[in-house]
């Protein structure tokens, strides 16, 4: 991959550096992701789309962070959660030996959205030094791109639902089991909670953990996945970044 930075000598990677339009930094988790999927789902899906993305936008990419905040899941087995303020002092300073290699711009490409926290502080720190930093969220991508391909209306785009599966499908089917998964329908309170849930537009913000939407970690139809789909998906929401991307780009 010729925009991968781990793959370049200094040399190279300078001179790629300053004809690329900025630097891609994917920020994942290891998490649960219920009885059907893998604890290292964003992560595959990081290094996945992270490559394509900076195809597009003519851009490098470098190594995924592959823990981020996982807080309200950390008590299921196999989820690491690194706390918010770790995370944001680390994604400031990673973004920030880029910049001083010369990097005109970064991008947290964000696969576990969680660590929007962390990249928010990191991103507005750096716009205050004058830097040009900018945050993307996969699974909000995703979401859009949902209508007229997830058929589950109520519940397949949550957490190791219809979609997330149909993505991770389509990257890494041999670690997907949807006949393992319980496709639970959430619990008693579940709308309420996403209603005030951080980041939506309610005034009055609630907080919560997994348990209290399900015992798995996961809801909705997952029968209903496929990698067929996941294809579908990922194919718009790169479009959808990648001309997010162009939009935002500072002349």
């Amino acid at each position: 991959m010729q925009n991968c930075i781990k793959n370049m000598t200094t040399e190279e990677f300078k001179r790629k550096l300053n004809e690329a339009s900025g630097v891609i930094l994917p920020l994942a988790s290891m998490e649960q992701l219920g009885l059907h999927g893998p604890l290292g789902a964003d992560v595959m899906v990081a290094d996945y789309v992270a490559p394509l993305i900076a195809e597009k936008a003519g851009m490098l990419f470098s190594e995924t962070i592959p823990f981020g905040d996982a807080l309200e899941m950390s008590d299921y087995a196999g989820t690491v959660s690194i706390p918010t303020e770790v995370l944001g002092s680390f994604y400031y300073n990673a973004a920030s030996s880029y910049f001083r290699s010369g990097a005109k711009r970064i991008i947290f490409l964000m696969t576990h959205s969680l660590n929007s926290r962390a990249a928010d502080y990191a991103a507005r720190r750096l716009y205050s030094e004058g830097r040009d930093a900018c945050l993307l969220d996969w699974w909000k991508a995703v979401t859009l791109g949902a209508p007229g391909i997830v058929e589950d209306l109520e519940y397949g785009c949550g957490h190791g639902g219809e979609m997330i599966t149909s993505v991770i499908m389509a990257i890494s089917s041999e670690n997907v089991h949807p006949e393992r998964s319980s496709n639970e329908i959430p619990e008693n309170g579940f709308c309420t909670l996403v209603k005030h849930i951080y980041g939506g537009g309610n005034p009055c913000t609630v907080y919560g953990n997994f348990h209290d939407y399900s015992i798995s970690g996961t809801w909705g139809n997952v029968m209903l996945a496929s990698a067929e789909k996941g294809n579908r998906l990922i194919v718009k929401a790169i479009d959808l970044l990648v001309s997010e991307l162009k939009e935002t780009e500072r002349k």
